[in-house]
């Protein structure tokens, strides 16, 4: 029982990993899509050179604002699981639909369904 748990909690730290991988990739992708905006933007508009700084302050602020917010709109998938059951599933999952709903369990991510020892569905990706 111990190792299976352990199990769960190693396989969880793996998709963390994976996941903060991920973004730092996203990150280091519209770090550069900055930069290019921002070349682009002091070719086309002529700045004299005492103003360069502060244009270049508000466009990476205009710039970050932009990035932030397609980066929270990222929607997260909701798995549903069935007291007493042992696997988990997407929302839309046809199992997931006949689960009654006075014995669902909504997990918001994949990493706290595993935690609690469910596994996942095939239609989990």
């Amino acid at each position: 029982m111990d190792k299976e748990l352990e199990k769960n909690v190693i396989k969880s730290f793996n998709n963390v990993r994976l996941d903060v991988s991920k973004i730092i990739a996203e990150l280091e992708t519209i770090k550069s899509k900055q930069d290019e905006i921002l070349k682009k933007v002091s070719r086309k508009v002529k700045i004299k050179p005492k103003k360069v700084k502060k244009t270049k302050k508000k466009v990476i602020k205009a710039v970050k604002k932009i990035a932030s917010v397609s980066v929270h709109k990222k929607k997260r998938k909701t798995f549903v699981a069935q007291r007493g059951g042992k696997l988990f599933h997407e929302k839309n999952c046809p199992f997931a639909q006949n689960i009654k709903p006075k014995n669902k369990i909504i997990f918001k991510s994949r990493a706290k369904a595993l935690n609690e020892g469910y596994k996942p569905c095939k239609c989990v990706k």
